[in-house]
């Protein structure tokens, strides 16, 4: 189990103004850029989700933990509201799945959780932030005896609790059609179970003949 930090209270920290395209250029040389996964949605609901930085100040693009079955550990999130009003925004635990590409993806569910993402605990169902402002939030992810070796996924998905509504079309004839749209992002917390040696898989290629046997680390 690596070790981790004890984390501070939760706090709440100010931005810089973000006042034309200067302001913003000068934003990115003294804070990171967000990573994809954690960027701030465009739109009415500016917000983002990013771990704690380290301390050469850059901040991973997701949570990485190792944490032994039956065994816990902490670690800090900042949420953060760089737009120029304040948002309000649910917090919701996710599960990673399999997306349609081959990469992955999220199942996020305000209303519960499922498989890894019940793993996620300690962060509030609800967060405001002033414009401009960002808060640290601090987690817990406890893994359950019974988890076999392997590597899991999780996510921290954040939602603008004031969904968009923008009109889409009309027919011409007064009947207007609207679409509602919901801004969230997710963050992913890929959890590591058991050493690196019993997650090691090897691939078996058949002997043929006039050929010696091979494996290969998987």
């Amino acid at each position: 189990m690596t070790e981790q930090r004890r984390p501070p209270r939760p706090g709440r920290c100010r931005w810089p103004s973000l006042a034309g395209a200067v302001a913003l250029a000068a934003l990115a040389v003294v804070i990171p850029a967000w990573p994809a996964a954690a960027a701030p949605a465009v739109g009415n609901g500016q917000f983002g989700i990013t771990p704690v930085p380290g301390s050469n100040g850059i901040a991973a693009p997701y949570f990485i933990m190792t944490v032994a079955a039956g065994r816990s550990a902490v670690d800090i999130a900042i949420i953060s509201n760089p737009g120029t009003s304040a948002v309000t925004l649910k917090v919701g635990r996710s599960v990673g799945v399999t997306a349609g590409n081959g990469g992955s993806s999220f199942n996020s569910s305000f209303g519960g959780c499922s498989g890894s993402g019940c793993w996620v605990t300690g962060l509030p169902g609800t967060v405001t932030l002033p414009a401009g402002t960002g808060e640290r939030q601090s987690f817990t992810v406890h893994v359950p005896a019974s988890t076999a070796p392997g590597q899991y996924l999780a996510g921290i998905t954040l939602e603008s609790a004031s969904p968009r509504s923008v009109q889409v079309g009309s027919n011409g004839k007064g009947a207007v059609a609207r679409a509602v749209i919901i801004d969230q992002v997710t963050v992913g917390v890929a959890v590591n179970v058991g050493s690196l040696d019993q997650m090691t898989t090897r691939l078996q290629i058949p002997r043929s003949p006039g050929r010696p046997s091979a494996s290969s680390p998987g």
